[in-house]
């Protein structure tokens, strides 16, 4: 029986960097739309959004280093998958809007 070839510990940064910061992104504008919901005032969306790749990138590569999170931590892929189908529905409705 053969191993598995190990991947290259740099391409495994830039996957984990790239997954932190992605799901952080998709989360911190989903947190700022709940916030202006909430509070009825229009807040600036950097805050969220920064905090948010922060928060994630290290929740990645702290899930990387424990077995169990390595496989947990593909899931946070989904709230990429939701930001990108609501901004799909956003271009679509603006197409057909105008």
């Amino acid at each position: 029986m053969t191993t598995p070839p190990a991947r290259h510990p740099l391409l495994a940064l830039v996957y984990q960097l790239l997954l932190g910061a992605a799901s952080g992104f998709a989360l911190g504008f989903f947190a700022w739309m709940a916030a202006d919901r909430f509070a009825h005032t229009t807040q600036p969306l950097w805050p969220y959004v920064g905090a948010g790749i922060v928060l994630m990138t290290v929740a990645v590569r702290a899930m990387a280093t424990r077995r169990a999170g390595q496989r947990w931590m593909h899931l946070l892929w989904i709230p990429v998958l939701l930001f990108a189908a609501l901004m799909a529905m956003v271009i679509v409705a603006l197409r057909n809007f105008t």
